[in-house]
């Protein structure tokens, strides 16, 4: 029972973590927007630019989907390192904010707001270093040597 209650608390404090980091990318986000709005910058040529935004915006979408799914279909008993590498994960660690990462690029090029797009970038690093640094000792503690080497074989 007190396991259960340890691993409930680290599923807890994980969605915690995760939350925060998106409100680091919403807050940033609404920064790079504002700034978007006070320096009127327009550095990409929008014949070329809204195609290629949206084209990003729509498979950054798909792939944010599939990192969802395949998250949420991680079968937990016979644990191996394996057991994490499936669907987008196996290139990543972290694909659901790789993929926030470049729908929020794509927005930005889409609508030519280059502050969005360095402030995506900067909310990107800064969750990278700090919360998911978090979020991942919780997981190398709830699933042990399995994630370890999980961790070890495939980059964030």
């Amino acid at each position: 029972m007190e396991k259960d209650q340890q691993n409930g608390h680290k599923k807890h404090v994980i969605h915690s973590i995760l939350a925060h980091s998106y409100l680091l990318y919403f807050f940033c986000f609404l920064v790079g927007f504002i700034l978007d709005d006070i320096f009127v910058l327009q550095p990409f040529d929008s014949n070329f630019a809204k195609p290629l935004g949206l084209i990003w915006m729509v498979l950054s979408s798909l792939f944010i989907l599939w990192a969802q799914k395949t998250s949420r279909n991680l079968k937990i008993h016979n644990i191996s390192a394996d057991t994490f590498a499936k669907g987008p994960y196996k290139a990543t660690r972290i694909p659901t904010h790789v993929g926030l990462t470049f729908l929020l690029i794509g927005f930005g090029i889409f609508d030519n707001l280059p502050f969005v797009i360095l402030t995506t970038i900067l909310s990107f690093v800064i969750t990278k270093y700090t919360l998911i640094k978090k979020e991942e000792k919780l997981l190398e503690q709830k699933y042990g040597e399995p994630y370890a080497e999980y961790k070890k074989n495939v980059k964030s």
